[in-house]
């Protein structure tokens, strides 16, 4: 008899809290991700009970797939490919599988943005800014102040890197 996709998740799930020791968020997130899948393989593909032979690569592609026709972010794509293929290491160690399904499905790709920058009218007015809390009594901490604003807009650094 063919185990049933949701019980060998939870066993993950449990896996994850005892043994690995998982923060509640992680497990919150893969709970998530896996929630997502067996509930497009209910609705979608017309799988009342998903079994673990669901948790294959036709159905993991046409997921994934489907998810970007629908409008979901290629970043959310990515944190579901994430799930999965952690997910599929697991089954691979407990030896529930004997091949990966996640084996042949790339890994999805995200667009990478610039941060974004302040103009140069922005850049004026936060310097007036800084300029006009000048405190007779605390000259070194606006001295300080003032250095450390000038090197994060003129020198691009981040809050962490200056």
């Amino acid at each position: 008899m063919e185990k049933m996709l949701e019980g060998v998740f939870n066993e993950y799930i449990l896996w994850h809290e005892w043994e690995r020791q998982s923060r509640p968020a992680t497990i919150r997130w893969h709970k998530m991700n896996m929630r997502v899948f067996v509930t497009y393989l209910r609705q979608w593909l017309q799988i009342k009970d998903p079994e673990l032979k669901d948790f294959n690569e036709t159905n993991i592609r046409q997921f994934l797939i489907d998810r970007l026709k629908s409008g979901i972010t290629s970043r959310t794509n990515l944190t579901n490919w994430q799930a999965f293929k952690a997910f599929s290491k697991f089954l691979l160690r407990r030896e529930y599988i004997s091949k990966d399904p996640m084996l042949n499905i790339s890994r999805p790709q995200v667009e990478k943005k610039l941060p974004e920058a302040l103009d140069e009218k922005q850049v004026k007015e936060l310097m007036r800014y800084m300029m006009s809390r000048r405190k007779p009594r605390y000259r070194i901490a606006y001295l300080r102040d003032l250095a450390l604003v000038g090197i994060f807009v003129f020198a691009g650094l981040r809050r962490s890197e200056a």
